[in-house]
């Protein structure tokens, strides 16, 4: 069943009350609706793709890479952020996903 974003978003949020910074995954974006003072909010991604399920993205059958982060967040993130790190294997990994206070992805990098 379809829900809007607005109600995917609400239900989120109810469950993820009382964090002092609560975000929600809708539909691939990342949206923050609780940040105190200046955040740069991250989530840590441990991140195991092959090159074949890489090839999806090349031929054109994927554009987006749900991962779920360390804290249990389901994160979308378009696949075009982990092109610098695939080699002939794949993606593989820790990654730590920053972003600011509007959703807006700031910066991605391998941890190890």
């Amino acid at each position: 069943m379809w829900q809007s974003h607005k109600a995917v978003a609400q239900a989120l949020l109810v469950k993820m009350a009382g964090s002092a910074r609560s975000l929600v995954v809708a539909c691939g974006k990342i949206s923050a609706f609780i940040c105190q003072g200046d955040c740069m909010a991250s989530l840590l991604l441990d991140l195991a793709l092959s090159a074949e399920r890489m090839r999806a993205v090349y031929q054109g059958r994927a554009n987006r890479i749900l991962v779920q982060s360390r804290d249990g967040r389901r994160v979308s993130v378009p696949a075009h952020h982990f092109r610098p790190f695939l080699t002939h294997e794949g993606v593989y990994g820790c990654f730590e996903l920053e972003f600011n206070a509007t959703g807006q992805l700031l910066s991605l990098r391998r941890l190890d």
